[in-house]
């Protein structure tokens, strides 16, 4: 892929698809990537969340324990 861009020259205009093997795959890869780096983003500030909350309830916990 590298070569055919490489080869290319004043060939390519913003906004219409770059024509040149393996160009599809790469922009399919990215868009996945890009997808999984978004639920993962996702997932992590939910897990952060739950784990912040959880903390919470063991504070609050660890004083009423103390009280007794």
């Amino acid at each position: 892929m590298t070569s055919g861009v490489a080869e290319i020259k004043d060939a390519w205009t913003r906004g219409e698809p770059l024509r040149v093997p393996g160009a599809s795959t790469v922009s399919e890869i990215f868009q996945e990537l890009s997808a999984l780096i978004g639920n993962y983003g996702q997932l992590a500030k939910k897990d952060t969340e739950e784990f912040a909350r959880f903390g919470v309830q063991i504070e609050v916990q660890d004083r009423e324990d103390a009280k007794r």
